[in-house]
């Protein structure tokens, strides 16, 4: 696994798909609650279809992110 891939221009590791809790006698560094199955979905596939069922979407993020993607939309 590549930590620290070339499209990305941080050293953070990605936090991880799927969690596994810690123990008790350690720190959790992803802290959760229960919410049920599917809730959380991973990758642009699955965010696009959410995407394309909403008649408006305004997305928020870091400016110049869209340009690391060659189909994003400005």
């Amino acid at each position: 696994m590549n930590l620290f891939p070339e499209w990305r221009d941080t050293s953070q590791i990605l936090a991880p798909v799927n969690h596994f809790p810690a123990t008790n006698d350690h720190y959790n560094l992803y802290p959760g609650f229960p919410i049920g199955p599917n809730k959380i979905l991973s990758g642009y596939d699955a965010l696009a279809t959410l995407l394309a069922r909403e008649r408006q979407v305004i997305l928020d993020g870091y400016g110049g992110v869209a340009g690391k993607f060659p189909n994003a939309v400005e």
